[in-house]
């Protein structure tokens, strides 16, 4: 076994807080609003150097890393309530982008950052 039951959860808790910073970094940089689409600055550092959507990704990993954790996640509500909220992040993720396009500035940024959620996969 290449890692016993206790390293695992604490190698787990520490992933799971890497998300969380990660999502709260996300919110910060963006500023305070009501609307996913708002009159920001285009982020183009830190983490939205590698990925285009990090908060999406990063809330999503940490859900799934709590619901695998509180082993929930197996159980049919857990599972659906799992998935349906990560399609709907996912659907207003593109959503958003399909609103951005239309930015000049947006176009450059999505030719240089490739990946929406995850580097070097999608």
């Amino acid at each position: 076994m290449l890692i016993n039951g206790l390293a695992f959860f604490y190698l787990l808790k520490l992933v799971e807080i890497i998300f969380l910073v990660v999502h709260i970094y996300t919110d910060i940089s963006l500023g305070p609003s009501v609307a996913n689409i708002t009159l920001k600055k285009l982020q183009t550092r830190g983490v939205y150097a590698f990925i285009r959507h990090p908060g999406t990704t990063s809330k999503l990993l940490f859900w799934l890393i709590q619901c695998v954790f509180y082993k929930k996640f197996w159980r049919v509500k857990y599972l659906f309530g799992y998935t349906m909220w990560g399609v709907i992040y996912i659907l207003r993720a593109l959503t958003e982008e399909r609103h951005l396009k239309k930015f000049a500035e947006y176009r450059t940024y999505m030719k240089k950052v490739k990946f929406r959620f995850i580097p070097g996969i999608f």
